[in-house]
């Protein structure tokens, strides 16, 4: 149903399909800075700028707001499962541990989960 190029590896597996094509496009929202796609400058969460501040927990909750409007925004695949979609701060280690929760539009209803840890 959906499909994406591979950005992982282009060369050998060119094209990524339905649960994998909508988890490599969050993954690449939460990962990519705002104004570092040309034509898209609003595209990206600004995760890494935030963590040069203390990762405490008014970071952690500003991350959680930044994934929720730009999900909303920039990948109407998905609905995002609030409720359950946790951004943490990881205060001994300076990182932001984010677990994104959501439903695939058109699929079946299942639920998937991404986990990342992201450090300053």
């Amino acid at each position: 149903m959906y499909k994406d190029i591979s950005v992982y590896s282009p060369t050998t597996k060119p094209e990524v399909i339905d649960i994998t094509s909508v988890q490599q496009s969050l993954i690449n929202l939460i990962f990519t800075r705002p104004g570092e796609r040309p034509f898209n400058v609003d595209y990206g969460i600004n995760v890494e700028d935030m963590l040069f501040d203390l990762a405490d927990d008014t970071t952690a909750l500003q991350v959680y707001s930044e994934i929720v409007s730009k999900v909303k925004i920039f990948e109407p695949r998905v609905k995002l499962n609030t409720s359950k979609t946790e951004v943490t701060a990881d205060l001994d280690n300076n990182a932001i541990n984010i677990k994104l929760v959501f439903e695939i539009l058109g699929f079946d209803g299942t639920q998937y989960e991404i986990q990342e840890a992201i450090k300053g």
